[in-house]
């Protein structure tokens, strides 16, 4: 060890002074620098610990009969019980239990009232054939029965409660693999008619893993402070296990619309094929520009 110069008793005053701010923003950008990583590590040891459902024996098929798309109710109209017409569907919250709670509408215009967020709960909301449009009560809705959570907001800021999260926070996220930090976009989250999450929909391109397009997997719970949605498998393990099928769904589910098939008929005419997605991961798992 190298053994330092003396100073006078002003000149360390002066030194300790001008180091404690120093050295507390070093340590401020310091734990800034290593709050990511440690997020994501703590996210990597969470999903390695799960038990993840065996991609081989993942039947895709099972999500083709009496489930449907968010992706397809976002954006869905919303009518009363004599076709009045509400507003349209803006969101989904989803409780902790992986259920719905709420489904958010935006209203206004239709009704006359400033532009707003309501709050409709799962158990009053009725599904119309092929996802055409969705049904609440009209008298709820006029009488302010649907606030969220005490507020009728505006604008795109919808609160979504204590322990719940938005399926707008999650599509358009990436997914990740435990050996790939960026291995395609979340586009899609199914749900079952009772409206509890069964699988989510990720857009892949080709890589070490299979071929690209769209993949179902099974649901293993939300992760809010996620870098990416953890996928507990590795490109190993993914293979080309659950391709989803997005004609099929449409032509089986009584839920889904004619959107799902137009949407997956429209890339194989244009030969856009899935997974070509802007950001999308490539093939080692880095997003492409």
């Amino acid at each position: 060890m190298q053994t330092k110069p003396r100073r006078t008793t002003a000149a360390l005053c002066v030194a300790a002074t001008l180091a404690i701010p120093v050295v507390a923003v070093s340590a401020q950008q310091q734990q800034q620098t290593q709050q990511p990583q440690q997020t994501q590590q703590q996210t990597q040891q969470q999903t390695q610990q799960q038990q993840p459902r065996d991609l081989a024996g993942w039947d895709v098929a099972v999500l083709y009969t009496n489930t449907w798309s968010a992706d397809e109710m976002i954006g869905a109209d919303v009518r009363g019980q004599k076709n009045e017409e509400i507003g349209e569907v803006k969101d989904i919250i989803v409780g902790p239990d992986d259920k719905i709670s709420r489904v958010v509408v935006e209203v206004g215009g239709f009704l006359e009232i400033a532009d707003q967020h309501i709050g409709v709960p799962w158990k009053d909301v009725t599904i119309g054939p092929n996802m055409e449009w969705i049904q609440v009560p009209l008298k709820e809705v006029e009488g302010g029965t649907y606030s969220l959570y005490g507020k009728v907001p505006q604008g795109e800021n919808v609160p979504a409660g204590q322990g719940a999260w938005r399926v707008n926070e999650l599509i358009g996220d990436y997914a990740s693999l435990l050996d790939v930090p960026r291995y395609g976009l979340v586009t899609d989250v199914i749900f079952d008619s009772q409206g509890e999450v069964q699988s989510l929909i990720v857009d892949r391109t080709a890589g070490t893993w299979g071929a690209p397009g769209w993949y179902a997997y099974p649901w293993h719970g939300y992760y809010p402070s996620a870098y990416a949605y953890p996928l507990p498998y590795t490109t190993a393990a993914v293979g080309d296990y659950g391709r989803f099928d997005y004609v099929a769904f449409a032509e089986q589910s009584k839920y889904a619309g004619d959107e799902s098939a137009s949407r997956a008929q429209a890339r194989t005419r244009t030969g856009d094929q899935p997974g070509g997605a802007a950001g999308a991961a490539g093939p080692e798992g880095t997003p492409q520009k």
